[in-house]
């Protein structure tokens, strides 16, 4: 599905405005871009899985490591590195909920740090508005729970500049896609797709599933 979009979009179809979506924009924009600067190749997608899953492992590396200097933060890394074999085929797809998990172990990193450094709640709340825009009903939650983790633990009187810090780096994100969608013309139907079509799927999402157990039920 990623891999079809970016190729049309690469194509000049737009997105939610050609191409209908419920989800985020961000991978689908990420993976055009990146074929029109390395080229339109599955080698592409698969290349920035392997850099952003990467990059997610030295984060949790990090913060295990913040958490206890010991050998568990190695054991973390390397069982984080060896999801995509104990889990495949999820993490080694380019695939919305996958980039979603990389960007939100990105922020968590960058909100630990953002603790005792404003840049780095800048980041945080940057890195948080970037997972709502891989799955946007992840955002306003993880937005909570990062962000009171860097005002609760920050020294006292830094708590406000980190707060402001954090909610700005989350709000320049937003207010640049928002601008960048409305150059575009697409703003209605960026709204729309994001925010309206997918709370018309309540009664969708209330259906029952078909129940695997027991056998025969």
């Amino acid at each position: 599905i990623s891999l079809h979009l970016a190729q049309r979009m690469l194509g000049g179809e737009h997105l939610f405005r050609d191409l209908a979506s419920f989800t985020g924009p961000l991978p689908f924009e990420l993976l055009a871009l990146l074929f029109r600067i390395f080229g339109d190749d599955l080698m592409v997608a698969r290349g920035a899985v392997a850099v952003m899953h990467g990059a997610a492992c030295a984060a949790v590396f990090s913060i295990a490591r913040n958490a206890r200097n010991d050998a568990f933060a190695h054991f973390a890394a390397g069982l984080f590195a060896a999801t995509p074999v104990m889990l495949f085929p999820l993490f080694s797809l380019y695939f919305y909920s996958v980039t979603t998990v990389h960007f939100a172990i990105a922020a968590t990193w960058a909100a630990l740090r953002g603790i005792q450094s404003s840049p780095h709640a800048i980041l945080a709340g940057a890195l948080v508005a970037l997972t709502a825009l891989c799955k946007q009903n992840l955002g306003p939650g993880l937005a909570l729970l990062l962000g009171a983790c860097v005002v609760v633990f920050a020294a006292s009187d830094q708590r406000w500049r980190r707060a402001g810090a954090f909610v700005g780096g989350g709000t320049l994100i937003t207010a640049a896609t928002l601008a960048l969608y409305g150059f575009r013309g697409d703003l209605e139907p960026l709204i729309n797709s994001l925010v309206w079509l997918p709370l018309s799927f309540r009664d969708t999402f209330g259906s029952a599933y078909v129940n695997m157990w027991p056998p025969g039920t």
